[in-house]
């Protein structure tokens, strides 16, 4: 042998080790909380604290587990609801705590399980990898689900109700992902606070499977960061924010793009309000060729409010029909208002049945209307682009 082939031994031979050391650290533990089956902790701290920092590990859970939980510098950590069992992490601390806080840690994944009582459900910080699927978290006197600080997420087919903030609060440069299957939703409702609130970070959502209603704020507001908003394209799905105190706030140099079919109907008083903020609105095509793209309705006093130097464009679709009410304020009862902004509107749009006038343009505002767009049955401005 060779110096060559010395050295090379003497390099492999401990990587070999480390990778053979790193497999076989992989552990499945099981808690049996108050009420589940029988485990080998009766805790998820206690399962954590006899796990090393390097996984993967599992964690089957069953029961009421009354603790909180912190899951610091750990990678490769699945907390899951054993099949057929229900799995429930509620506040132990007084006054209350988070539930679940992750700071630190790589591929943490928890599902099925209900996570209540809290401060917040979970604070996922500090650089956080989380995937979250088949969870609910309710009743937290702050947010169902907080993230910051660089954090990472992706959410699936859960639930977000009954929490005295929001139910979904991402900030502090935080990328969250809600991405789940066609014949599945994610519910965010009866929150005491907005839907989803969002400061200086980045929402995705996918296959328009998001259902967003009923809050006290508004069902989404950004401000600052960015928002890329795809609403599926089958006749059964599309977003929906319903029945929340606004439909969508985008504020603060936010910028959003929506694609495809969501319905932003029978909130408060406004639909939509970009202010300082760009949008986006692209039409998409149902499978049987039928033209889609954002519905707004039902509004009170004005469809859509576009403020403060915003730059906002509609192409495709997309309807702005049947708001404002008798007695409004005329300075905003319209379907679409531009005021110190711009806007653009084409591609088989139509603003129709609205009461107030169809556009209402003031303060140094600037309307393109572009062919194919229909602006019938309002109060004021009858117009027909649609040739």
């Amino acid at each position: 042998m060779n110096s060559s082939s010395i050295r090379k031994t003497v390099v492999l031979l401990p990587l070999l080790l480390l990778v053979c050391l790193s497999a076989a650290s992989a552990t499945d533990v099981t808690v049996g909380c108050p009420g589940g089956i029988g485990g080998q902790f009766s805790s998820i701290t206690d399962a954590l604290n006899f796990l090393d920092q390097f996984g993967p590990h599992t964690i089957m859970v069953s029961g009421t587990c009354t603790e909180n939980v912190i899951i610091q510098r750990r990678n490769g950590i699945a907390i899951y609801a054993a099949p057929g069992q229900n799995a429930t992490v509620a506040n132990a601390a007084n006054p209350p705590s988070f539930v679940i806080q992750t700071f630190g840690a790589h591929q943490i994944s928890l599902s099925g399980l209900t996570v209540q009582g809290g401060s917040d459900g979970i604070l996922v910080n500090g650089d956080s990898e989380a995937q979250i699927a088949d969870c609910t978290f309710q009743n937290n006197s702050v947010d169902g689900f907080a993230m910051q600080g660089g954090s990472i997420g992706d959410i699936e087919n859960s639930i977000f109700q009954n929490n005295g903030g929001s139910g979904i609060d991402v900030g502090a440069n935080a990328t969250l992902t809600l991405s789940t299957y066609r014949d599945q939703r994610i519910q965010i409702s009866n929150n005491h606070g907005g839907g989803i609130t969002m400061d200086g970070s980045f929402l995705q959502i996918n296959f328009g499977t998001v259902t967003i209603e009923n809050n006290g704020g508004p069902g989404l507001v950004a401000s600052g960061g960015r928002l890329l908003i795809f609403g599926g394209n089958l006749p059964t799905n599309g977003n929906i924010y319903q029945g929340n105190v606004d439909g969508i706030d985008i504020f603060n140099g936010a910028t959003a793009l929506f694609f495809g079919q969501n319905f932003v109907r029978n909130n408060g008083a406004v639909g939509m309000q970009i202010d300082g903020s760009t949008a986006d609105f692209i039409g998409g095509t149902l499978p049987d060729g039928t033209p889609d793209g954002t519905v707004i309705e039902g509004h009170s006093l004005v469809g859509v409010n576009v403020t403060g130097s915003s730059e906002v464009s509609f192409a495709g679709a997309h309807k702005i029909q049947n708001n404002g009410s008798a007695g409004g304020n005329p300075d905003f009862l319209s379907g679409l208002r531009v005021s110190r902004s711009s806007t653009t509107t084409g591609g088989g749009m139509s603003i129709v049945n609205n009461v107030g006038p169809g556009i209402l343009v003031d303060f140094k505002g600037g309307i393109e209307i572009l062919p194919r767009v229909s602006i019938t049955g309002n109060g004021m401005m009858e117009c027909d682009f649609s040739t």
